[in-house]
């Protein structure tokens, strides 16, 4: 237990610390405190000379981000949305126009969305309350808990030109504070606990091109698993490729392949199994991303297929799904705070035996912190700097056993 509250207590230290820096929050330079950061994120003379020209006046490119600021005597219409946000720091080669409608026109919500280009960086911390259980649970209960991490995007080095960047992040889960029953005497009242790791690089959906695309390396370990409190450590690879229709909407798919599994000793328990496997589920989906208007909250929903190697328990039966759905909801409070949920249900074969305590779902309620202040996005293509894929859980990383009693 003393362990687990370190851990919170440094990832709250470094939520303060970030959040107290000067990193992340960059002045206007120039620019109102009211101004529409979509129209300063492609100085591209057409966009600009509708931005900064009064109505009726001349037109001509605006240096954004320079000392002239304004044309004198016009103020920015704030259009499509208001932040107070100032231009990017810094991005790739812009397209040659951005596809939004000028001031007092009709938004067409076709067109190929734009992405945010600030803050350079995109970093976010979450604490949550989750409970879960998958077909380690077996007959014992669920597993109920709070979980905290970070998740960080980056530009990469001579590939940010193309819009690629690299993204980061992990977290600590804590469950079953008063133990749990499960049929492994001996840690009957441990403390269960999780660590995932995620890494990889994304491409996110811009101006120039509709196609979002990223893979991730996620990394799971365990202490006090399941049924048998299995300390197994396991691995996959998660991807995601999407297309944006428009403004508002982006489908795609997303899936994961089991990329390392492991057997492992179990302690003394009622069964007397010595040993157990676990291996992560692959899977494949369908998903539709909508945008509640710009800069408003994301929904996604998914449905899909598992497909893996059927693991059998002696006793408990053959263990295997047969259709997985779920969804997302991020929904932002201010410029830095965002309410978000996830949930995700896998149907287990009704031949297997046991059907009722071979559900494999997970449900998890939290609150996001964006120290650049970067928690809303203006279109379903979010901003360039922000990690595509969410550091993995238990309802992105299924996991299967022979040894589920």
């Amino acid at each position: 237990m003393r362990t687990a509250l370190m851990k919170t207590g440094l990832l709250l230290s470094m939520a303060m610390v970030l959040g107290g820096g000067e990193l992340w929050a960059q002045p206007a330079a120039g620019l109102s405190g009211n101004w529409d950061e979509s129209a300063a994120s492609y100085p591209s003379a057409p966009v600009a000379a509708q931005y900064a020209q009064p109505p009726g006046g001349p037109v001509g490119p605006l240096q954004y981000g320079s000392a002239q600021g304004p044309a004198p005597g016009y103020e920015p219409p704030g259009y499509p949305m208001q932040q107070d946000f100032g231009p990017p720091l810094g991005f790739g080669t812009a397209p040659a126009a951005v596809p939004t409608a000028p001031p007092g026109e009709q938004l067409n919500p076709w067109i190929a969305p734009y992405s945010d280009h600030y803050p350079l960086f995109g970093l976010y911390l979450f604490q949550e309350g989750n409970t879960w259980r998958n077909f380690s649970n077996g007959d014992a209960s669920n597993s109920n808990g709070v979980n905290q991490g970070i998740n960080l995007g980056v530009p990469l080095p001579w590939l940010s030109q193309f819009g690629i960047g690299a993204q980061i992040g992990g977290s600590y889960n804590i469950y079953d504070f008063s133990g749990r029953s499960g049929d492994a005497p001996t840690r009957a009242n441990s403390l269960g606990q999780q660590w995932f790791f995620t890494g990889g690089i994304y491409r996110r959906a811009d101006a120039d091109r509709r196609v979002s695309a990223g893979v991730v390396y996620d990394l799971m370990m365990n202490d006090n698993l399941g049924v048998f409190s299995a300390p197994p450590t396991m691995a996959q690879v998660r991807f995601q490729v999407g297309y944006a229709l428009g403004y508002f909407n982006e489908v795609g798919v997303w899936g994961t392949v089991s990329a390392f599994a492991e057997t492992v000793g179990l302690p003394p328990n009622l069964a007397g199994y010595t040993s157990a496997y676990f291996k992560p589920v692959n899977m494949l989906n369908m998903y539709w991303h909508h945008k509640w208007g710009l800069g408003g909250a994301d929904t996604t929903l998914f449905v899909g297929v598992p497909r893996q190697t059927v693991l059998t328990d002696p006793a408990f039966g053959p263990n295997f799904g047969t259709l997985d759905a779920g969804g997302t909801i991020n929904v932002p409070l201010t410029d830095s705070f965002a309410l978000y949920g996830n949930m995700m249900y896998l149907q287990p074969d009704t031949h297997t035996g046991f059907t009722p305590l071979k559900e494999t779902w997970n449900l998890s309620i939290g609150l996001a912190f964006y120290p650049g202040r970067a928690a809303r996005s203006s279109t379903v293509a979010g901003r360039s700097s922000m990690p595509l894929l969410p550091v993995a859980n238990n309802g992105n990383f299924l996991v299967n056993t022979n040894r589920s009693f």
